[in-house]
């Protein structure tokens, strides 16, 4: 019996066999570059803890979670609903927590392996867009750029929302060559909805996701669909938005979300704020994020980059576009309205990779065909008896691209490499913040002295009212800054406030140091020093407990003194628990 013969006219068992091969090539590279962005991750590793607030409020919901089973504030007296950051990523950190993870690095490496998902989703997802050499060449710039190995650091929602969104994507992305564009296989098409409805769980920033699939669906006129995944979206939608409280959207409007004394935004700082955020993203995060580079080289990547993928994004829209088209255009739009910051950067990184290499690819088919680009061609492929052979020079090119792109990425990785290892040297010798600036560890042994010292239930005002409950395990709130003095002391009455933060440990725009300087000086008399510590560089980090009002009017001049009762109080913490890598609050 004669062996069976495909539609293309190869032979059933050569064709299984070229089928069998791809599969094995495609997961060779894919797990080669997925295992490369690991290394280079754990290798980079910093051990310090991240300095900012979003992980230690990550944290303190997690554990919310974790030990009373309700995502609250247990910051802030009264413990109210949260509202701001969606539940998703805290939920995943309270698994851990009953799991027995206590330390930074446990939660660190939750990173790491998002990271990792990301990376290896994203080789799949390219793989379904392009071929699968131009898929490993992507995903490999974009498994060691610098944004991505940074990420993999810290304890913030990014590396999961990265890895669902990508494998959101991968879901909903047919394969490249395919007839039906808006028929993906079939079991993996509600996959992908859930996924992109995750993200918006994860962060907020997932709703150009959710829409962009939507949008998709309606192109293809799938309305039944549609309308399953409008309610899979729109049921926990709804009730995520009831429950009390400010919403994350509520910092949009703002002047500056970091700093919500300076009030709303109008129109004209709106419009600024577009400008602005165009020009940064285009020549500063994402050639940045890409690469590492600075100075004039970032700027001129920057621009060509992003009239490349800009360039090649118009020709996927007039195709008939997918979610990733969509996605492409809403993600950008919401974060040029949003107050710019690099990691906002992250998801648009292989999208701008795969429209910049279209656009490329597309250039350099045109160079080809006509002009001096045709006598090359020729000359690098003459005819043979058996057909035209040409020499591997496309592949040559695309090689020594890849290389020259990433080689940025990898001496920024080798630096990371030398600081992250002189960080794990002084965390063994002076504890976990032993590589944060000098106010930092100041800030660090004060919570961590608070938490040890003062009465269980007290509250403490001051600018970073999460990380300060994350070390210290007691409330705090955060310490506005109103001109009328009189405003600070009912709402610290309002709340239980029994004590004010004093640190230089802060964005500089908040000037904290100069407004507890001034409030005190305005009113010596409602204060006293509970405690103070010295820091390194000569800083003074202190705790000021609020007295209640004199009875009279204070006679004479009155200076700031230290609080009754508490001279004899050890003033730094013991050694053993500056060096433990410990979170505090997961300890008591």
């Amino acid at each position: 019996m004669a062996a069976g013969v495909s539609g293309s006219g190869v032979p059933e068992a050569d064709a299984s066999r070229s089928a069998a091969h791809a599969r094995w090539l495609a997961a060779a590279l894919g797990t080669a570059v997925v295992a490369l962005h690991m290394a280079m991750a754990a290798a980079s590793m910093s051990p310090t803890p991240h300095i900012g607030g979003d992980n230690a409020g990550y944290l303190a919901l997690a554990n919310s979670l974790a030990q009373h089973g309700a995502y609250v504030e247990t910051w802030h007296p009264g413990s109210p609903p949260h509202t701001k950051f969606p539940p998703a990523y805290p939920a995943v950190l309270a698994i851990m927590i009953l799991a027995g993870a206590k330390t930074w690095g446990a939660f660190k490496a939750l990173s790491v392996f998002c990271t990792g998902l990301a990376t290896g989703f994203c080789f799949l997802w390219l793989r379904r867009r392009t071929g699968v050499w131009t898929a490993a060449s992507l995903s490999l710039l974009f498994g060691v750029a610098p944004a991505l190995l940074y990420a993999s650091q810290w304890i913030l929602s990014e590396p999961m929302f990265l890895a669902l969104m990508l494998a959101s994507l991968w879901l909903l992305t047919p394969d490249a060559g395919s007839e039906h564009r808006l028929e993906p296989r079939t079991r993996y098409l509600a996959a992908g909805l859930v996924l992109a409805v995750a993200t918006y769980f994860t962060r907020s920033a997932g709703l150009p996701l959710v829409a962009a699939a939507a949008l998709w669906l309606a192109q293809g006129r799938r309305w039944r669909v549609l309308a399953g995944f409008a309610a899979l979206f729109a049921l926990p939608a709804i009730l995520w938005h009831v429950r009390p409280g400010v919403a994350y959207a509520a910092d949009f409007w703002l002047v500056d979300p970091y700093v919500p004394d300076l009030g709303k935004a109008g129109p004209v700082d709106l419009a600024w704020r577009v400008g602005d955020n165009l020009w940064r993203y285009a020549v500063e995060y994402v050639p940045g994020s890409l690469t590492g580079v600075y100075g004039a080289l970032r700027m001129v990547a920057g621009l060509i980059l992003a009239g490349l993928a800009l360039g090649g994004w118009l020709a996927s829209m007039r195709r008939r576009p997918g979610v990733a088209e969509y996605f492409f255009a809403l993600y950008a739009g919401l974060v040029l309205l949003w107050p710019g910051v690099l990691r906002y950067a992250l998801p648009l990184l292989p999208l701008v990779l795969l429209y910049a290499t279209d656009a490329l690819a597309f250039l350099g088919r045109r160079l080809t065909e006509k002009g001096p680009g045709q006598f090359l061609r020729k000359t690098l492929g003459p005819s043979t008896s058996a057909g035209p052979k040409r020499l591997p020079a496309g592949r040559i090119l695309a090689a020594a691209a890849v290389a020259l792109a990433a080689t940025p990425s990898v001496l920024s990785w080798v630096e990371a490499v030398r600081a992250a290892r002189l960080c794990r040297t002084a965390t063994e010798r002076a504890g976990a913040y032993a590589c944060a600036p000098a106010s930092v560890q100041g800030y660090h042994a004060l919570s961590v002295w608070a938490g040890r010292h003062l009465p269980e239930g007290s509250v403490v005002l001051n600018r970073l009212n999460a990380r300060f409950h994350v070390l210290s395990g007691l409330r705090s709130v955060l310490l506005t800054r109103p001109d009328n003095y009189s405003l600070f002391f009912s709402r610290a009455d309002s709340l239980g406030a029994e004590y004010v933060l004093k640190t230089a440990w802060t964005y500089p725009r908040h000037n904290v140091v100069g407004y507890v300087d001034s409030l005190v000086a305005a009113h010596p008399h409602r204060f006293c020093r509970a405690t103070a510590l010295r820091q390194p560089d000569g800083l003074v980090v202190s705790l000021l407990a609020i007295k209640p009002p004199p009875e009279g009017a204070p006679s004479g001049p009155v200076r700031l003194e230290n609080c009754p009762g508490w001279a004899d109080r050890q003033h730094i913490p013991p050694r053993a628990v500056l060096l433990s890598m410990t979170i505090p609050l997961l300890d008591r």
